[in-house]
């Protein structure tokens, strides 16, 4: 099988995701068999989120990073939002 994980069971699946992240962990839940994904990041200055960016990101979500206000916090969200989908 393929795709996120979920619990069947005889009153309705459960999907859920779970991430975790220096100490810190978030689980999400929501009923049904549902695409549920989530990613938790620690805004660590070693990272260099503007190289992640230029190589992991699309031409979109590069013009969105460097746009915004804060563009290193951008960068984190989005990074956290691909994470979440996979």
């Amino acid at each position: 099988a393929s795709g996120k994980p979920y619990l069947a069971r005889p009153e309705g699946a459960v999907s859920f995701s779970i991430s975790h992240s220096h100490g810190k962990i978030l689980l999400g839940l929501m009923p049904g068999p549902a695409r549920l994904g989530v990613d938790l990041q620690r805004m660590d200055d070693s990272i260099d989120i503007m190289r992640i960016g230029a190589r992991y990101f699309t031409v979109a979500e590069n013009a969105q990073m460097l746009a915004a206000a804060d563009p290193r916090l951008e960068g984190f969200k989005i990074w956290c939002r691909k994470e979440a989908q996979y």
